[in-house]
C-alpha cells in the first residue's frame, strides 16, 4: 500500500471486520495532493480476470470516490483498465474487458470523506481517508484470491 504502516493484508483476509486503512493525522504525514493513495494485490501467478470489489463496510464515509484499476505482470504498470470518477458507494464493483495479469493495483485520489484537493492544510483532520474492508478480484465464474 502507499501507506507503510497501514495493514493491507486485512483487506485479503475473507474477514469484513478487519480492514486496510490508511490513516493521516497531519500534513507532514500525507502525501501530497498529486499523489493518489494505493492498493495492490500479488496474485501470485498471472490470472484472467474481469473484474474486482471493493467493499469499505466498516466505514462506509472511507471510500474512494475516484480510482483507477491498473493490472501487470510485474510491479510496474502502464495505463488503467478502468477508470471510475465520482463514486457514491460503500462497496465499489468495477469491471473491465478480461485482463490477464499477476498483479492489480488500485490507486485512489478522491474519498467520501474527503479534505479535499488541498492535503497541504494543517492540521488536517484525523480520520480514516480510505478503508478496505474486503477485495475480491472474479473472473466469468471464478474466484480468484489474491495475497498481499
Amino acid at each position: 500500500s502507499s501507506k507503510t504502516n497501514s495493514n493491507p493484508g486485512a483487506a485479503i483476509d475473507a474477514d469484513v471486520t478487519t480492514a486496510f486503512n490508511i490513516t493521516y493525522v497531519n500534513t507532514s504525514d500525507a502525501p501530497p495532493a498529486t499523489a493518489p493513495d494505493w492498493f495492490q494485490v500479488d496474485l501470485g501467478s498471472t490470472q484472467s480476470f474481469n473484474q474486482i470489489v471493493l467493499d469499505t463496510r466498516k466505514a462506509a464515509s472511507s471510500f474512494p470516490r475516484d480510482l483507477k484499476v491498473y493490472v501487470s505482470n510485474s510491479t510496474t504498470f502502464g495505463s488503467p483498465v478502468a477508470t471510475i470518477t465520482n463514486n457514491a458507494m460503500g462497496v465499489v464493483r468495477v469491471s473491465f474487458s478480461t485482463q490477464s495479469a499477476r498483479y492489480i493495483r488500485v490507486e485512489a485520489s478522491r474519498f467520501g470523506k474527503d479534505w479535499g484537493v488541498n492535503r497541504n492544510v494543517n492540521p488536517l483532520p484525523t480520520y480514516v481517508s480510505w478503508n478496505i474492508a474486503d477485495f475480491q478480484v472474479y473472473a466469468p465464474g471464478t474466484y480468484v484470491a489474491p495475497t498481499v
